[in-house]
């Protein structure tokens, strides 16, 4: 007797691997979103800060600078850096200034 198919247990036992597997991924990849969705937040808010600084004052030293180097940006105010943040080692700023 030749089998040529597969047993309904080994189907079954296959998709339930596959299915912890898919929800593993699709947990990590809503994780990572998060994060994202979270520091682009951040960087937004912390650029309407100092949009507002300057606004106030003709002399605001308010400005952001960002360090590609190191994965973090800074907000300054007149006298000194007033927040660093730090990405992530896995996610990096970039810009471009044309």
């Amino acid at each position: 007797m030749h089998n040529k198919g597969f047993t309904l247990i080994e189907l079954l036992v296959t998709i339930s691997i596959l299915s912890v597997v898919m929800a593993l991924a699709v947990i990590t990849i809503d994780r990572n979103m998060f994060y994202l969705e979270k520091a682009a937040d951040e960087f937004a808010a912390d650029v309407r800060y100092v949009q507002m600084e300057c606004m106030k004052s003709e002399t605001a030293g308010h400005s952001i600078s960002i360090d590609t180097a190191n994965g973090c940006y800074y907000v300054h105010d007149i006298h000194a850096v007033k927040k660093t943040v730090v990405f992530n080692g896995r996610y990096r700023i970039d810009y471009s200034n044309p």
